[in-house]
Order: structure tokens, then sequence, then C-alpha cells
């Protein structure tokens, strides 16, 4: 299992509105051709700087031999803007670079948000690192 973390902000009309943060959970599992790296049950879940949560789906593959993360997305993502109103959904793009020693990927994310009215976007850096198994 990797673990790390996310941060950034999000944005309105490309001006910062809100900074956030949270964790990222995943598992990476090797292909049948050992060339790629899946990415699978990769989490998202974080809060902004008023406790509002968010979460999402972390989805695509490593090439083992570049190291990039190929079709990085977050996927589902859903973030409750405030009480009145039902959650905002977004998608977004995730790039990292995987290392093998320590195993390990750090990269950026940038989101958008389905609606046209509320939250326009948001973006920042994640990592995640490879944990000692139990």
């Amino acid at each position: 299992m990797y673990a790390g973390s996310f941060s950034g902000s999000i944005e309105f009309a490309t001006l910062p509105i809100s900074s956030v943060a949270g964790t990222i959970r995943a598992e990476l599992v090797l292909s049948s051709s050992k060339d790629k790296l899946a990415i699978h049950n990769g989490t998202i879940r974080g809060v902004d700087q008023s406790e509002k949560p968010l979460t999402a789906q972390l989805t695509g593959t490593v090439d083992c031999d570049t190291g990039a993360l190929e079709a990085g997305r977050f996927e589902n993502g859903s973030y409750q803007v405030n009480e009145f109103t039902s959650a905002a959904t977004f998608t977004g793009t995730a790039d990292a670079n995987y290392t093998v020693d320590p195993p390990s990927a750090t990269g950026t994310w940038e989101a958008t948000s389905k609606e046209t009215v509320g939250l326009i976007g948001g973006k920042g850096s994640w990592s995640l690192t490879l944990q000692a198994a139990l």
C-alpha cells in the first residue's frame, strides 16, 4: 500500500479562494506484461480551510521504464462547497514521476468542476510513498 498527501488551492475564475489538503492511498499492481504499474483503489480524501470535505478517486498507470504516470486522473470527485447546496463534482489530471529508491511518486494535479456555477477548479501537488508492511 502506498500512502501520501496532497495540497493546493480551490480557485474561482483563476483566483484562489480556499486551500485544500488531505491524504491519498493507492495500490500499485504490476501488469501481466511487467512494464506498467496500474493504480488500484486510489482514494483521495481531504478538506478545505473551512473543513468542508472533498473526495475523489486516483487512476492511471506508471510506465516502469520512464517512471512517468500515464493517464493520471482524479475521477468521481465531490466537494461540499457549503451546507446549502449539493456537492460540486469534479474531475482532473495528475502528473507524477515514480522512483524506485525509495518507492514513491511526486507530482501535480489540476481539477475542474463539472458545474458552471460554484467551484471552477483547483491545482496543487501530491505525493505517495510505499508503506512498510505490518
